[in-house]
């Protein structure tokens, strides 16, 4: 979509009562119009994410980072480079991270250090967190693997199983606990908390936050609930306005209208339900059956 476009979404999304905007793709600052999008989005009042490989931070962009206030999150997928540069597929890509990060910390700029926990990677989470932390990195996050795109061809070999949910789940808990930064959440974290307070508590509602407190645009304008199903968006932005498609989306109202009657047995009577409602919708969608127990929940 071009630059116009753009910024005429980031006024309409301001006018929608929008809090936060994140600018990810792909590679976001290879935009060249990235700083223009951005900048109009903070002068109307809306924090701003960016979500990079961090490889293209120039001194511009530290300065720009800076003066509007970005939230920047750089991927690293390991502590080591065998790690991060076998998914990147590229020989040097793991050092000029540490590069960049270094010189965000020597600029002052918080950052987040955000990875992706694999079946080969998820043992390394340790000594990645200490990489983080050596860093200077104000927090670091996790994310399960998603077999979309290319990664369908990989999932036998880094899909995480059950049993290796729950320990990157428990070390995630536990380091939040003693890191020094801030440590997110995982997987159904919440069965482990020593005091579950949501066992008790009764829900009716099946919807997660897909398309009601989180909605996506994507490079060529098609819009969709859920980041791991943007291949199935119908509405386009090039065709009708984006409040139209927020309150008549039939992907959007499918996804709001789900019950707990349209989980599986298991998960209606689990006592977790309310905070988990079944689990990920867009990893039960992949499998074929929406209405499935998520293979990676170790209670199911």
């Amino acid at each position: 979509m071009t630059t116009p476009k753009w910024l005429e979404l980031i006024e309409t999304i301001s006018g929608m009562g929008v809090r936060a905007v994140g600018l990810s793709g792909g590679e976001p600052l290879l935009r060249e119009d990235f700083w223009k999008i951005a900048s109009h989005a903070r002068t109307r009042g809306l924090l701003v994410g960016l979500v990079t490989n961090g490889l293209l931070i120039g001194e511009r962009d530290i300065e720009l980072i800076k003066r509007y206030g970005v939230d920047v999150q750089i991927s690293l997928d390991g502590s080591k480079p065998k790690y991060h540069n076998l998914i990147r597929n590229c020989d040097s890509c793991f050092e000029k991270v540490l590069e960049q990060l270094v010189k965000l910390k020597e600029n002052e700029i918080p950052f987040t250090v955000a990875a992706v926990a694999t079946a080969e990677t998820y043992h390394d989470l340790p000594a990645l967190l200490r990489l983080a932390e050596s860093l200077g990195a104000k927090s670091f996050r996790v994310q399960p693997f998603f077999p979309s795109g290319r990664g369908m061809a990989h999932r036998e070999r880094l899909d995480l199983t059950p049993e290796t949910t729950r320990y990157v789940s428990r070390f995630l808990l536990e380091a939040a606990k003693k890191s020094p930064i801030e440590v997110g959440g995982f997987y159904f974290q919440f069965i482990l908390e020593e005091n579950p307070s949501t066992i008790t508590q009764p829900c009716e509602d099946g919807s997660c936050s897909a398309g009601t407190g989180f909605a996506g645009i994507t490079h060529d304008g098609y819009v969709y609930p859920c980041s791991h199903i943007w291949a199935i968006s119908e509405d386009n932005v090039l065709d009708k306005p984006l409040t139209e498609i927020w309150a008549n989306s039939r992907l959007f109202n499918f996804f709001r209208s789900l019950k707990r009657v349209d989980t599986s047995p298991i998960c209606q009577a689990c006592g977790y339900y309310s905070k988990c409602k079944g689990g990920c919708k867009a990893m039960n969608i992949l499998d074929g059956d929406l209405s499935e127990k998520d293979y990676h929940c170790w209670l199911r």
